[in-house]
């Protein structure tokens, strides 16, 4: 069992070995055929980090490894492959991404301005977002808002908290609301609050101000 091991490990030191060796000169076949782009390739110094291909343990070996060639001369005489590679290889440099922006976004309802609105006073939420589709608007209404209606625009009325009495005019069709209805308004339809109440509004596609159409 154990000659079988020894065997084996050998054949593995073996294969790392030729694939050492063989990596520059099929990295320069690639970048010959334009496979791979042009910049520095680079690799970390240090104990047990790879440098320049081989695996290095200590910094003595390093600086032992780091000045002698990858092969013996050949057809240019006693150039060492390894300068002959860095002079005819362009060189590429491997990016790393960019994280500093996170991909999520949190807004405080509290913190963004109040707009007037032809229900009330809104303070919308991820207006400064393209790739968002939508806005998130918090909206008060302190009486009768006037009637309108939108042209492209889906809204979701979602009721926080309202008066006993309060209600949304749909189409001329008064439909009582209280804390936790929701109300779908597609487009077109002309709607108004009615009563003191504060609502979450969902529009759908991004809110746009010229899409408002008072009701005649």
């Amino acid at each position: 069992m154990e000659t079988r091991r020894t065997r084996r490990t050998q054949k593995t030191q073996n294969c790392g070995r030729r694939f050492l060796f063989l990596f520059p000169r099929a990295l320069c076949a690639l970048r010959a055929s334009k496979s791979v782009p042009s910049g520095p390739l680079r690799f970390k110094d240090g104990p047990g980090r790879p440098v320049n291909g081989f695996p290095i343990t200590t910094p003595r070996q390093a600086a032992t490894r780091s000045d002698a060639p990858l092969g013996p001369p050949d057809d240019q005489g006693d150039v060492p492959l390894r300068k002959r590679f860095r002079r005819k290889c362009p060189s590429f440099t491997i990016k790393a991404m960019d994280t500093e922006q996170p991909a999520y976004r949190v807004v405080h309802f509290d913190d963004l301005p109040d707009i007037p609105c032809p229900c009330g006073t809104a303070r919308r939420a991820f207006t400064d977002l393209p790739d968002y589709p939508a806005t998130l608007h918090r909206t008060h209404i302190d009486g009768t808002a006037s009637a309108h209606y939108h042209r492209r625009l889906t809204e979701l009325y979602y009721i926080l908290e309202c008066d006993s009495e309060a209600a949304v005019e749909l189409d001329g069709q008064r439909v009582s609301v209280r804390p936790g209805t929701c109300v779908l308004i597609p487009p077109g339809v002309v709607h108004r609050a009615l009563g003191r109440m504060t609502i979450l509004n969902f529009v759908l596609p991004k809110f746009d101000p010229a899409d408002e159409f008072p009701a005649d």
